[in-house]
């Protein structure tokens, strides 16, 4: 069985390069794969990274 690799916000702007408000205003996005628990959001980073290639794909730009 797989385990899926749950970081907190501050942890997935580090891994991706990002500034506060991008990252916050990506995990809010309906389709993306983040989970809010109480008043925080966690990112599945797997599945990021495979979401980041399918819009880079289609050429939408995101920062």
């Amino acid at each position: 069985m797989e385990v899926e690799k749950r970081v907190s916000v501050k942890e997935f702007m580090r891994i991706f390069g990002l500034t506060y408000y991008t990252a916050y205003n990506i995990v809010r996005i309906v389709d993306f794969p983040s989970v809010k628990l109480g008043r925080k959001y966690y990112v599945d980073v797997a599945r990021a990274e495979e979401w980041f290639k399918k819009k880079e794909a289609k050429g939408v730009k995101l920062a």
